[in-house]
């Protein structure tokens, strides 16, 4: 896969976690369990999160060698998403706990795969460099 190609796959990860994101902010209306207001606090908040998070991975504000940091504490949030009705206690609302199992798989499912990406291509990288200093050293 060249580098264009994969260049474009983080990016629509990206901004796939992006919508993820706005959908857990309205989720808890859309959904009808804003009268859980634990519940509902912790998808705003993790969906403002994982938004931001996101848009800054997408965007590229910072260093090639701090993304990667961002696409891990995506996977951390979609962990958290997975485990988090069982923690709070709202695992007997099915449309609450079955909504956050599956965005957070996804959430974290696409940030894995760019974080993955990214080592590898930084491990190919280095491979390069060590050679051309091999060979012309």
């Amino acid at each position: 896969m060249d580098a264009a190609t994969k260049q474009r796959m983080v990016k629509n990860a990206c901004w796939g976690n992006v919508l993820l994101g706005i959908w857990l902010v309205i989720s808890p209306l859309a959904l009808t369990y804003s009268h859980m207001e634990t519940a509902m606090w912790n998808d705003i908040v993790v969906g403002v999160a994982v938004c931001l998070v996101a848009l800054a991975r997408a965007t590229g504000i910072f260093k090639q060698a701090k993304q990667i940091g961002f696409d891990w504490a995506n996977v951390i949030l979609g962990i958290w998403l997975i485990i988090s009705p069982f923690a709070l206690g709202v695992s007997y609302i099915p449309r609450l706990m079955w909504n956050n199992v599956i965005v957070g798989i996804v959430v974290a499912g696409f940030a894995l795969s760019n974080a993955l990406s990214a080592s590898t291509s930084e491990t190919t990288e280095n491979s390069r460099r060590m050679e051309n200093s091999r060979a012309t050293g």
